[in-house]
């Protein structure tokens, strides 16, 4: 993690002079107040946004769960639909809250609960093969699973999707009627509704955290992270930059698009979730949000620029041209690392790389 740069002072600032975006200087000098513009614009992101992300994925979470009994306490086609339906939503869910990759999603140097709901973030490395070979092992065991304790790439979204939308044999066959037949294996539902209840348990973990007390602190991280200052002494607002540009980063580079959500055919779902969670990042859903300071601040041409940046990734992705989602994904990681920062005056600190 990255230590504290900066602190964000509650006091009323008049004539506030912010660091330029690209070398550029402010259009105007604007009177308003930098501390509370930014401790408005982050508590109406976690009340719009975080908390409502984190309670929709633990209810995804459980309805899937939910789901996975009532399909295998008779399977029938009907349900196995509403089973595939439910992933799918769990799926896109997930997309609203994974870019606030810190606290709960991350609060384990050894066990990341991000890491172990999509075994395909960390190392970019699609596990299917993997899973697979792992359940076509349990299916021929009759031991019990300690689904807590399995490793990161043997578990998570990516297992539920494939016993959801595919058969357990070599083929791996995608067509309905084969996957409800192959539950005629009770082994396969008892890893089935295993799995389940693991992801639902690390959603609730996640939203324990942020609503009720994060690790031992007494506190909920909904609280840590508006004080200002985490524990690690990082700032607040530089960690939430830092993740999202990140997790841009990690979109660009590991061509999410093109090698997740393969056997449910939702990654464009997925990804039009992910950019519209970045958006509302940047534009709140009330007058306070860090598009209004920057606006404030006087850096009008920056937010035109990201706003255009933002539709050419949404028309990239109406298109279905992959080459140029993620080439727009790329100018918008960018914007992370130098205009945004730059505008609401948040150094990344000397450990961040800027490089392309």
């Amino acid at each position: 993690m990255f230590k504290k740069i900066i602190t964000v002072v509650a006091v009323s600032i008049a004539s506030v002079t912010l660091l330029s975006s690209c070398g550029g200087e402010r259009e105007n000098d604007v009177n308003f107040s930098i501390g509370n513009s930014i401790e408005l614009a982050q508590a109406a992101l976690v009340k719009d946004q975080i908390l409502p992300g984190v309670v929709g994925f633990k209810d995804s979470a459980t309805n899937f769960y939910t789901s996975a009994n009532t399909f295998c306490n008779s399977p029938t086609a009907t349900k196995l639909s509403s089973l595939q339906d439910n992933w799918k939503r769990l799926s896109i869910s997930w997309q609203e809250i994974e870019l606030f990759n810190f606290g709960p999603l991350n609060d384990d140097i050894f066990s990341p609960k991000i890491e172990f709901i999509n075994s395909y973030r960390n190392r970019g490395i699609d596990y299917t093969g993997t899973v697979r070979a792992f359940i076509k092992r349990e299916l021929a065991k009759t031991s019990a699973v300690n689904f807590a304790n399995l490793n990161f790439n043997q578990g998570g979204l990516l297992a539920l999707e494939i016993l959801s939308f595919s058969t357990s044999d070599d083929s791996a066959s995608t067509d309905k009627a084969a996957v409800l037949a192959d539950f005629n294996n009770a082994r396969k539902c008892y890893l089935l509704k295993g799995y389940a209840k693991q992801v639902k348990n690390d959603a609730v973990y996640i939203h324990n955290g942020w609503v009720n007390e994060h690790l031992a602190t007494g506190k909920p991280f909904k609280d840590i992270y508006l004080s200002g200052i985490l524990p690690d002494d990082s700032s607040s607002l530089t960690t939430l930059i830092i993740a999202v540009q990140e997790h841009l980063d990690y979109i660009k580079k590991r061509n999410v698009l093109s090698r997740t959500a393969k056997l449910s055919q939702i990654s464009y779902d997925n990804a039009l979730t992910n950019i519209n969670a970045v958006e509302k990042l940047l534009e709140g859903t009330t007058t306070n949000s860090f598009f209004t300071h920057m606006l404030a601040a006087g850096h009008g041409k920056e937010v035109e620029a990201i706003r255009a940046n933002i539709a050419s990734v949404k028309q990239a992705l109406l298109a279905k041209d992959q080459a140029s989602y993620e080439a727009a994904i790329g100018v918008l990681d960018g914007n992370f690392k130098r205009e945004i920062p730059a505008a609401l005056a948040v150094s990344l600190g000397l450990n961040f790389s800027d490089g392309d």
